[in-house]
């Protein structure tokens, strides 16, 4: 497969959504509500994303490219969304690939680029993300990069499950 990132536009808006939402029911499916999988807002999620990619630098978006198709994506937050984090801390705040591309390097490529991003700022020292405690794969995926559980964890109440974030120095 001919392997591209890119920074996303809006008009790759319908395709993250597609994504994001096929990715979280087969990823989560077991670990999270069906139910809750079942109803995931189509409408809701592109309203957020067109909102996200009006053009905030400090919140970049990349998408791998398998040929001219969009087969997956990787938001970044800097600074970090978390209450408790200093103000030289950026997020992975999402990272998905379309279930059918699973395995193929997209996830790395985009690792690999938004950490390419945030390192290039020269402003950040840290790097974390939240993955559910139950996503074992997730975890192994993380860690390959140098991501290690740093103790914080909370309970999605919504979702019915627990997220422990990892971080990696930077």
């Amino acid at each position: 497969m001919n392997l591209s990132v890119r920074a996303a536009s809006p008009d790759d808006v319908p395709e993250i959504v597609r994504i994001n939402i096929d990715s979280w029911r087969a990823a989560y499916s077991g670990l999270i509500s069906d139910r809750y999988l079942q109803e995931l807002d189509r409408t809701a999620r592109e309203h957020t994303w067109r909102q996200r990619l009006a053009g905030d630098p400090t919140m970049p978006t990349f998408v791998a490219l398998g040929g001219e198709q969009v087969i997956g994506y990787c938001a970044v937050s800097a600074p970090s969304r978390d209450e408790d984090a200093p103000p030289d801390v950026a997020e992975i705040a999402a990272i998905y690939i379309d279930p059918r591309h699973w395995r193929a390097g997209a996830g790395a490529a985009l690792m690999e680029a938004a950490l390419r991003w945030i390192r290039d700022q020269g402003s950040w020292t840290m790097v974390t993300l939240w993955v559910l405690a139950e996503n074992d794969r997730a975890q192994q995926f993380y860690r390959r990069f140098g991501f290690a559980p740093d103790g914080a964890r909370h309970h999605l109440l919504d979702l019915r499950a627990d997220e422990i974030r990892m971080s990696l120095a930077l």
